[in-house]
Formats: structure tokens, sequence, C-alpha cells
């Protein structure tokens, strides 16, 4: 259940915010510019494909080894930015700082949580699929919001201190 949390918020915080998700690929300075749009709409659908495989429990092994490539991936490239550019955050969580921070050790920690759920069993069917997928949904959105409405009262208290 974590794991498609953080796939379905992964993927919610970059499809609102694709110029800003293509312009952090590019960042990496991996691909080449015609590239980038492609690659961005490949990741979100790999990770909506992976919200949706830890939704229903099916394809433990193959899901398992598409999300840890995809960190291997992602910590590789973090590295090399790393190397570059003497920084190691990412906005792969959009404004979450948290989830930011540290990406190769968050990163780490997914593949951790993966490789535990290869030797969990999984009793999901369809209706619970369904209904964990409402849940997560309806997290992310009230995260959103919860971040929209801070971001809103800081904007009011900077314009409203500068009223003389």
């Amino acid at each position: 259940m974590m794991l498609a949390f953080l796939f379905l918020l992964s993927f919610y915080t970059k499809v609102f915010n694709i110029n800003n998700f293509i312009y952090e690929i590019s960042s990496y300075g991996v691909l080449p510019k015609r590239l980038l749009l492609i690659s961005a709409v490949s990741i979100l659908i790999y990770e909506l494909v992976l919200f949706i495989l830890y939704s229903f429990g099916t394809f433990t092994v193959i899901r398992e080894i598409l999300g840890i490539t995809l960190m291997v991936i992602f910590s590789i490239v973090t590295i090399k930015k790393k190397i570059k550019e003497k920084t190691g955050a990412c906005s792969c969580f959009g404004n979450m700082r948290l989830l930011n921070k540290f990406p190769i050790i968050r990163n780490l920690f997914i593949c951790g949580l993966m490789l535990m759920n290869l030797n969990a069993p999984v009793n999901y069917n369809f209706q619970v699929g369904i209904l964990l997928i409402i849940w997560i949904v309806s997290i992310v959105i009230i995260i959103d919001l919860y971040q929209t409405i801070g971001k809103f009262i800081r904007v009011v208290k900077f314009y409203g201190s500068h009223d003389n």
C-alpha cells in the first residue's frame, strides 16, 4: 500500500507540473533535448502502471523488478548529477521537501520495501484494489489541497504585510 501511495504521489506531482518535470530531466544532462518529452511521458506511464500493480497486488516479481529498475536508474542519474553539480536534492515529489531531500537514501529505502514485498503474501481481490486506489487517490488529493492552502496563506500574509 505504501509503495502504491508513493508511486501515485510521484506521478501526481509530476503530471501537474510537466514543464518542471521536463526541466528536471534536462538538468541531469543524460538525454538529448529531443528525448525529454518522450522520457517524461514514459516515466509518468511507468509510475502510473506501478501504482496500479501495487494497488491490485498483482504480478509481484515483475512489479518488483520494474520498481527496483526504476529506482536504480533514478539513483544512478542522481549520483551523476550530484557529482557534476554538487547538489543532492531532486524535485521528484514536487514541493514535498522531506521526500526530495535525500533521494538516494529514499530510493534505497523504496528498493528495500520492494525486496520485502517479494516474500509478503498478498490476498487482494478486485474490490480491495479499487478501494485501495480510491483511498490512495483521496490522500494524495488531500495532501495537494493542504499544500495549496499553505501556499495561499503564505501569499496572503506576504502581500498583507506590505499594505501601508
